[in-house]
């Protein structure tokens, strides 16, 4: 078991190689995870929004140690082959299954500040239940839409929430706009409400990672990446706009020695 990601062996039985012609595909998740299997017969398990940092692993090849996701194969160009029967550590790098969504929000000093108190926000038409594969950690979504409320932060008008990656436009260049994911933001004692309904539109101010570049705008929630969305509100309506994009840490789990029983 690792302290830092709360991962364990599945079962009490010692890992072995039942002989040296025997090659096994070896794959990490939370240790609460409910792996299961689709009609298709494929192993994956489900992830949902909310505040669990879904965590998925397999071997990577060294010369591939920090792969980009594929939105058509997950991680499968980078992982190794099945591996048969040796002493040497076999080491696991996990990923981040999940983007992580940060909402600031911000007023003036002036006459036109916004009182912020109990302010609520919510992203509008997203897919928030979703699959993770498990031989390539491609996620798929669900299909289905709704609106999920941010957690607040305590003493700050930060809110957060971890979402199932997937595209901010699902019909690109659309006029409908529930075809798009969007932000509500609704005031204190509901005095005021503020809409995005394009989060689509808002351009990377700042990046510090891979799979977006700065001063485009951010189509896609990709895993294992950290959006910080700033609204700076008026009374007036919302005077500005930005987004910064970050990679999560990757883990490498404890390395473990996988013996040949006789």
């Amino acid at each position: 078991k690792n302290g830092e990601t709360g991962y364990e062996a599945r079962g009490d039985a010692a890992w072995f190689f039942e002989n040296n012609k025997t090659y096994y595909h070896f794959r990490a998740v939370n240790k609460d995870a409910v792996v299961t299997k689709d009609k298709e017969n494929v192993d994956y398990y489900p992830i949902s929004a909310g505040t669990t940092d879904y965590l998925w692993g397999a071997p990577i090849k060294k010369s591939n140690a920090a792969p980009d996701y594929s939105v058509t194969k997950g991680y499968a160009d980078a992982i190794n082959p099945a591996i048969g029967a040796t002493t040497d550590a076999i080491n696991m790098t996990q990923f981040h299954m999940m983007s992580q969504i940060t909402v600031k929000l911000t007023t003036t000093d002036d006459e036109k500040a916004v009182d912020l108190t109990g302010s609520e926000v919510t992203i509008t038409r997203i897919d928030n239940n979703g699959k993770v594969l498990m031989g390539s950690g491609l996620i798929t979504l669900s299909g289905s839409t709704t609106d999920v409320k941010l957690n607040k932060a305590e003493n700050s008008y930060t809110y957060t929430l971890n979402v199932v990656p997937q595209l901010l436009e699902r019909v690109s260049g659309s006029t409908n706009d529930d075809d798009y994911i969007g932000i509500s933001i609704k005031t204190a004692k509901g005095e005021a409400k503020y809409f995005r309904e394009k989060l689509s539109s808002i351009k990377a101010k700042t990046v510090n990672g891979t799979q977006h570049t700065a001063g485009a705008t951010i189509t896609r929630w990709y895993p294992g990446h950290s959006y910080t969305y700033t609204f700076n509100l008026v009374k007036s309506g919302i005077k500005s706009m930005t987004a910064s994009v970050a990679d999560w840490t990757i883990i490498n789990a404890e390395s473990q020695n996988i013996s040949l029983e006789n």
